[in-house]
């Protein structure tokens, strides 16, 4: 019974706190629960797992925007036809036979999609891409990575993922992100899914950017790459003259999907 996880209203009232005011304590939230510092620590360490809040010293941090906590379906509606248009591009550069890292994202599922008659292995986080490629007459076969699963984006990130790619090589990754700023360089919405795509990058020969005009000139969350780590970035033709000019300053190869 002393391992048993805090009701689930407990555990609404700790998320409503810290969505409220982006970090706490636990003797703040000692003060709106009735409940131990134990039961407290528990629901903390229980957030982190899910990837929605990051342990600190005496407490936690919202680990994601608030703003940014759109479902998979609801992002795969915005700028569809670029997305696919990138997916293209991006397919395109794939070879037979190659190791390809494709982590969450409507973008790379739609590269996912146009992959799944290819003969080439993909790894992913991604529980829609692995369900896209799951079908017995894909000829794509999936590595799925482990982890704790963040429920919003259908996929697993943390230590455990962050782990199993350290002992993988990959030939390219396809990597999409929130938002890029200049001053923070490429960002997404969850501080633990910045970790894992950062282990993605680490492990891949070539590593690729993916992501539509959207996403130009707004910095999200937590950053998890800058331009000099990459080694191309794929967008679409509204991108705009000054993120091409920034990138090849910047000697990073950017290719506009038409």
């Amino acid at each position: 019974m002393a391992n048993m996880l805090p009701t689930p209203d407990k555990i609404e009232k700790v998320k409503a706190y810290l969505l409220e005011n982006k970090r706490a304590t636990v003797a703040e939230l000692k003060m709106i629960l009735p409940v131990s510092e134990v039961t407290i620590r528990k629901i903390l360490t229980h957030l982190g797992l899910q990837g929605f809040a990051i342990r600190s010293y005496g407490g936690a941090v919202l680990a994601e925007s608030p703003a940014a906590l759109r479902s998979v379906e609801s992002r795969c509606n915005v700028a569809s036809s670029e997305k696919k248009a990138i997916a293209r591009v991006c397919s395109n550069m794939v070879e037979d036979w190659e190791n390809v890292i494709l982590d969450a994202g409507s973008t790379t599922l739609a590269i996912a999609r146009m992959l799944r008659n290819r003969k080439v292995r993909v790894i992913t986080n991604s529980l829609p891409i692995a369900e896209e490629l799951c079908d017995s007459n894909a000829a794509a076969t999936v590595e799925m990575l482990g982890g704790t699963l963040r429920k919003n984006s259908a996929s697993v990130i943390g230590p455990q993922a962050c782990r199993t790619l350290e002992k993988l090589r990959a030939d390219k990754a396809f990597i999409g992100c929130s938002g890029f700023d200049p001053a923070i360089g490429f960002s997404c919405e969850n501080s633990i899914e910045a970790e894992t795509k950062k282990a993605m990058l680490d492990c891949a020969a070539k590593k690729i950017i993916v992501c539509d005009h959207s996403k130009f000139g707004r910095p999200a969350f937590a950053n998890f790459a800058d331009p000099e780590d990459v080694d191309m970035v794929v967008s679409d033709r509204r991108a705009g003259e000054e993120a091409l000019r920034f990138f090849r300053k910047s000697n990073v190869r950017m290719i506009v999907a038409k």
